[in-house]
């Protein structure tokens, strides 16, 4: 089946439907085709047939878990048909967290995004965190500066060539016969 949508959002609709909707609305303004309920069933759907449609057309899920989402029929259904979806490799599920809850453990083996408590600019971090995971983008790293430092200090190769000398802590491990990168000796 084709994927129309880029993101399922899974949710207890008696758990702040104004937080969700402006959820679905911030990732639609990023380009994304997001399939949220209110906006894709309407009067006279079967609602289960449109959600089966809705998680089989989605490249991610994102369930919404809050103190009461997993004790929701429709929310555990979905989690269920997300976590088998995405063990087959079919859909990349992603927990967002509004609220302090222990996740079952298949759920707890997916890094989240914790939205607990986020406002403000911390609510535009986490969106912009949850963005770049449906992008399929990394986390950032340190700025391109301090990733050449970082580098410089972790290479245990001087700059002029040679073996590095011994680190205190660990004597015997430097010295001329330590092989070096390519696997080859150092020429005395």
């Amino acid at each position: 089946m084709a994927e129309r949508y880029h993101v399922f959002i899974s949710y207890a609709r008696g758990d702040r439907p104004e937080w969700v909707q402006t959820l679905a609305e911030n990732l639609h303004q990023q380009g994304f085709e997001v399939f949220w309920d209110a906006w894709e069933i309407g009067p006279g759907d079967v609602l289960v047939h449109e959600l089966d449609r809705g998680l089989l057309e989605s490249r991610h899920g994102v369930l919404v878990v809050t103190k009461t989402a997993l004790d929701r029929p429709y929310v555990r259904a979905e989690y269920a048909a997300m976590m088998t979806r995405a063990i087959a490799g079919k859909q990349r599920l992603i927990p967002v967290l509004l609220d302090d809850v222990k996740l079952p453990p298949l759920l707890a083996s997916r890094v989240w995004i914790d939205f607990r408590g986020a406002d403000g600019p911390e609510y535009d971090r986490k969106l912009a965190e949850l963005v770049r995971a449906l992008r399929g983008e990394k986390p950032r790293g340190p700025p391109a500066a301090n990733r050449r430092d970082r580098a410089a200090a972790r290479d245990p190769l001087p700059a002029g060539g040679g073996a590095p000398a011994d680190p205190p802590d660990r004597p015997g491990m430097g010295g001329p016969a330590r092989r070096r990168r390519g696997g080859r000796r150092p020429r005395a």
